[in-house]
């Protein structure tokens, strides 16, 4: 059981550290924005601590993927070059990789009963749709505005397919 919890942190670590340096692209981060930001952005489900926010921003330091200096009485982080390259090697990783999760995700889905499959479902369907809303009203993402409207023209396509095959 303690390896299974290790891996959880691994991943949470591990996550934390590639958020990190996305953010990192838009400017400098320090631990405590950037736990207040992922508690924000998770809707408070996930609010992690700086026995989770250190070791990342710590392992990507070690791994020169950031660099630290102290501003105002804060260590703040920078993404270097080699982190860039890191990001984008994750992203392209990831991009290739999606179908995966989605399939891990069904596992999860096949243990629960009925009432909390049904709860589960509907929880994740508000949460793509406002994810859904928060890219097309532009706050998340760097569209332009004629690429938010194809990606809503492509979303309602996708809906109507999925009602009129009777999926819905």
């Amino acid at each position: 059981m303690r390896r299974e919890a290790e891996g959880s942190h691994n991943i949470r670590t591990g996550l934390i550290a590639m958020y990190a340096l996305r953010r990192m692209l838009e400017g400098p981060v320090y631990g405590y924005s950037l736990a207040a930001e992922i508690s924000e952005r998770t809707g408070e489900s996930w609010s992690p601590g700086p026995g989770t926010i250190y070791p990342a921003l710590h392992q990507l330091v070690e791994k020169k993927y950031a660099k630290t200096r102290t501003e105002e009485g804060r260590r703040v982080y920078y993404i270097t070059q080699q982190g860039k390259r890191k990001l984008e090697s994750f992203r392209r990783k990831m991009a290739r990789a999606r179908g995966r999760f989605q399939d891990a995700g069904r596992l999860w889905m096949e243990i629960m009963d009925d009432a909390e499959l049904m709860e589960f479902m509907l929880h994740r369907l508000r949460t793509d749709i406002r994810l859904v809303s928060l890219v097309s009203e532009g706050h998340i993402g760097h569209f332009s505005e004629k690429e938010r409207k194809l990606f809503c023209k492509r979303i309602r396509v996708e809906l109507r397919r999925i009602i009129s095959a009777g999926g819905v």
